[in-house]
């Protein structure tokens, strides 16, 4: 199962690697805006899309079932729902109030060394959704974020991942670990501490359910409640998810 774990984020890497060939074409003119939607596109086909497949033949493989690999056959889903609802209100606030700190402090740090880097940013998908696009290019990446994003990454970090790391190791080993390789691969610094802090929570639904639709329900659930935000509210968005 960690090999599954490093042929996944192989595939991140190479779909990364893919949308800078891309956009950095001599022949090809991408506005900025056409930049970021071709960055997010091949990162999501090389992660999420990647992750699914990748998880398929190695259920098929072993001849394990997605109920038994990944506890859906307990069926105990109004269980599921009753935790994920009470741990909602705890993930938000527990989000929110990590960022402001990671972002007063990446300010300071950005204030006294002018890395650019350090300066906080919006997540490429948040910028992408303030901008006017179409209907169909705004359900597009709804839909991504919040039934794709979340059972591929679910799959591989807590299905996979930190199952695979808990078995050879220790269970608060594979919490970190993993919690740290979540936060990473979204490269999103003002929102680290807010994604470990996610990542957390998640393992936590998990261990207490069996079963990973729990966790795919509250990741799911996150996402929805960025994704109404930033299309409805988009400066009061902008402030809360960037600064």
């Amino acid at each position: 199962m960690l090999l599954l774990g490093i042929l996944v984020l192989l595939s991140l890497t190479g779909g990364i690697l893919l949308a800078l060939i891309i956009t950095h074409l001599p022949n090809v003119r991408l506005t900025p805006n056409d930049k970021a939607l071709v960055t997010l596109v091949a990162t999501v086909l090389g992660f999420q899309g990647a992750a699914i497949v990748w998880v398929h033949f190695f259920l098929r493989k072993h001849e394990i079932s997605w109920g038994e690999g990944f506890g859906f056959a307990h069926r105990n889903f109004g269980q599921c729902v009753i935790i994920v609802l009470l741990a909602l209100p705890v993930v938000l606030a527990g989000v929110v109030v990590l960022g402001k700190a990671s972002e007063w402090v990446l300010l300071e740090l950005h204030g006294h060394l002018r890395w650019e880097w350090l300066k906080p940013q919006s997540q490429s998908a948040v910028q992408l959704l303030q901008e006017q696009w179409p209907v169909s290019l705004v359900a597009l990446q709804g839909f991504v974020a919040l039934v794709v994003a979340p059972v591929a990454e679910e799959l591989l970090f807590r299905g996979v991942l930190y199952q695979a790391i808990k078995q050879r190791s220790h269970r608060q080993a594979a919490l970190w670990i993993t919690a740290i390789l979540f936060a990473m691969i979204h490269f999103y610094p003002v929102g680290f501490l807010s994604l470990i802090f996610l990542a957390v929570i998640l393992v936590f639904v998990y261990e207490r359910t069996k079963n990973l639709f729990a966790p795919i329900l509250l990741h799911s659930l996150f996402n929805t409640v960025n994704f109404i935000l930033i299309v409805t509210q988009p400066k009061w968005a902008q402030d809360l998810f960037k600064t």
